[in-house]
């Protein structure tokens, strides 16, 4: 593996980082607000978060896009909220949404580890 591709498995690590850890910290503190059941829907998913950052690290182009097609998404619809009510905690969930589609989405390097792990698997096959 060169230097760009490895410097891209660290930015796929990075940002799947951010985003698990971020997100499960706000998803147990609404558990601890108003209970499991009630989010459920937020439990399911971080687990899809979980297996499309499994499926970007098998080299699934795709699953990038849509990752960052996803978090644009969730930081558009969630800057209103920050704007008019700038809490800690909110500016701190626009500032995790805004590092992983900076990472996923304009280096370089991330398709060049994309691509070295889509020849290693071309080559077990």
């Amino acid at each position: 593996m060169n230097e760009r591709a490895r410097r891209g498995r660290y930015l796929i690590a990075a940002a799947a980082a951010i985003t698990l850890l971020g997100d499960g910290v706000i998803i147990l503190l609404k558990i601890a607000h108003v209970g499991l059941f009630a989010s459920g829907g937020s439990v399911i998913r971080w687990f899809i978060t979980a297996v499309l950052f499994y499926v970007m690290w098998q080299e699934y182009q795709w699953a990038r896009w849509i990752m960052v097609a996803l978090l644009s998404l969730g930081l558009l619809l969630f800057l209103p909220i920050v704007f008019r009510n700038p809490q800690p905690l909110f500016i701190a969930i626009a500032v995790q949404f805004g590092a992983a589609v900076g990472l996923l989405a304009f280096p370089p390097s991330v398709s060049a580890f994309m691509a070295f792990q889509r020849t290693r698997q071309n080559e077990n096959a």
